[in-house]
């Protein structure tokens, strides 16, 4: 495991869950045959972040990993990644939690993330009075796209991490980010959000006092 750290608070760690293209062509092949369907993404406005469909904020696709339902096939292969995603993920998450003393973090669910060509999320935090978030997580399927880098405009920082890395940053407000627009090729990514053990939405974040 590699790691970098782009500035405080963001960290990108590399050589993690080389298999994971597999589980997701596997994810992806289940769902062109209707068993499994990719949802729109959603995002929110303003501090109440109540999440909807917005085509004009964030474009793309999402599949939730932490539901299984009867069917053995689609259990199996979202169980796989999630498995994969734990484990790998997990090491880096407590080396951050040192690093930049966060404890006691449960996570909201691994989520599958696909940004076809044209597909964008504007500049926006990950936490809110709703939502509140502490620590995002994003996992790097892929990188044989075009477009699609992680911007900080706060920072003058783009970056286009490697197939098999994770960037962590904090949800604040001081970590404004974007997902660029895709050119070329299908961007997949899984990520995480991650708020203090005990939280519950629409209960008011430490950061907020």
């Amino acid at each position: 495991m590699n790691k970098v750290e782009y500035f405080p608070g963001v960290v990108g760690y590399s050589g993690l869950m080389p298999e994971s293209i597999e589980y997701v062509l596997k994810i992806s092949a289940i769902a062109e045959t209707g068993k499994l369907s990719w949802m729109p993404m959603t995002t929110g406005r303003g501090n109440g972040h109540v999440a909807s469909v917005m085509p004009e904020l964030r474009r793309g696709s999402v599949i939730g990993l932490n539901g299984v339902g009867k069917d053995v096939e689609i259990a199996d292969a979202l169980s796989t990644l999630r498995s994969a995603a734990d484990n790998a993920i997990g090491l880096c998450l407590r080396d951050y939690e040192k690093s930049y003393g966060y404890f006691d973090l449960e996570g909201e669910g691994w989520a599958l993330l696909k940004y076809e060509v044209g597909d964008f999320f504007k500049v926006h935090t990950d936490a809110s009075r709703a939502y509140p978030r502490q620590v995002s997580t994003v996992y790097y399927i892929n990188d044989d796209y075009v477009g699609g880098e992680i911007n900080f405009p706060d920072h003058k920082l783009k970056i286009k991490p490697k197939a098999n890395s994770l960037i962590i940053l904090p949800g604040n407000e001081n970590y404004l980010h974007e997902v660029r627009k895709i050119v070329d090729n299908d961007r997949y990514s899984s990520a995480m959000w991650f708020q203090f053990t005990g939280s519950t939405f629409n209960k008011k974040a430490e950061w907020y006092n």
